[in-house]
């Protein structure tokens, strides 16, 4: 998944604050559904969801997030992606 990279940066760049996926991919000048596709790769490595609200829209709704052992992971080299 080409997007995993960029979307996980994103996410660990804003950490401690959150985005929802449409703001997410506004700011990575990508789509919705591209965006929720890394999601869902990204949640197997160091990220998942938790119930929060977006720190530009302030809509809350499941977003994506580091687990707390997911800090320290760079995707790719601790656990690589499964396809």
């Amino acid at each position: 998944m080409p997007f995993t990279p960029p979307v996980a940066a994103a996410v660990r760049k804003s950490h401690p604050f959150v985005l929802c996926y449409t703001c997410l991919a506004k700011s990575l000048a990508l789509t919705e559904p591209d965006v929720r596709s890394a999601a869902q790769q990204l949640m197997l490595n160091g990220f998942t969801t938790q119930l929060r609200a977006c720190s530009t829209c302030m809509r809350t709704d499941k977003l994506l997030v580091l687990t707390p052992d997911g800090e320290s992971q760079t995707l790719g080299e601790t656990s690589p992606l499964l396809p």
